[in-house]
């Protein structure tokens, strides 16, 4: 209970794999028990996210306010050029199941793998996917994310970013990246998000209303592709990770985006 006064307590995990461990009942109780000490802080849940993610995330919405999906779509030692694109539809499939069930005020948590080892998990993700995955879960309406690590466990056939030089320097960049525009990630979502068309491609977009207005823009394909992004009443777009670099704009934003490619715009009117 003393836990509950805490300024670093974020929420009460209630579930671990929790399909795995758990009944629904369960995690109603445990969802229940958190409420009665602490009205204050949501609960949390993980579960495995797939293809059957909407399923398993849906029978335990009555027992948890944030579901976190484990995406680990990263597994064999060569890419499957997907890696992005499922890390997108599990919060995508997430997101469309609390709306479905008159939920919508459930949040999705994202965790990503930073990590590899045992027999499933072959190597870790490259910069650019770790990257991505972030950016295009933040465009699929995650309202937060997590970053597993491991740390420290290579007596258990495994090893985290902290224990890889490289890789630990790929999250700090992602982190940093996310830091320096969460007064715009944390405004409301704008009541009318954009269209986008990509040729042969698939790019991910969430428009927040913050000043004029801040665009997510997201590669989910590891190839080139230019995207057009319809966005009215706007005159230019300023990307924010590229400083100096502007896109003038009419009756859409057209731009080029590299493999993976993450741009987060400043709108201007």
């Amino acid at each position: 209970l003393k836990a509950r006064h805490r300024k670093s307590l974020l929420a009460w995990y209630i579930g671990d794999d929790t399909a795995l461990f758990h009944s629904a009942k369960d995690i109603l109780w445990r969802h229940a028990q958190c409420k009665r000490f602490d009205p204050w802080h949501p609960t949390i849940h993980a579960d495995a996210a797939g293809g059957w993610c909407g399923h398993r995330c849906g029978v335990y919405i009555d027992g948890a306010e944030i579901f976190a999906p484990e995406v680990y779509p990263v597994q064999r030692p060569e890419p499957t050029g997907r890696e992005v694109a499922d890390a997108f539809a599990s919060v995508s499939v997430a997101r469309n199941t609390f709306v479905a069930a008159g939920m919508p005020g459930r949040a999705a948590w994202p965790i990503v793998r930073q990590f590899k080892g045992w027999d499933t998990w072959k190597r870790f993700p490259t910069g650019d996917e770790l990257r991505a995955m972030t950016f295009a879960m933040i465009a699929g309406r995650a309202r937060g994310v997590f970053y597993f690590l491991y740390a420290g466990v290579a007596a258990r056939n495994g090893v985290g970013a902290r224990d890889d030089p490289d890789r630990w320097a790929d999250l700090c960049r992602v982190v940093g990246e996310v830091a320096s525009v969460k007064d715009a990630l944390v405004a409301r979502d704008s009541a009318a998000q954009p269209t986008v068309t990509a040729d042969g491609g698939e790019v991910a977009v969430l428009l927040k209303d913050h000043g004029d207005g801040v665009l997510v823009a997201v590669n989910l394909l590891p190839k080139a592709v230019r995207a057009r992004i319809a966005v009215r009443g706007v005159t230019s777009a300023e990307s924010i990770f590229e400083p100096g670099r502007s896109v003038a704009v009419s009756d859409a934003l057209c731009d080029d985006f590299a493999p993976y490619g993450v741009r987060v715009y400043q709108l201007h009117k």
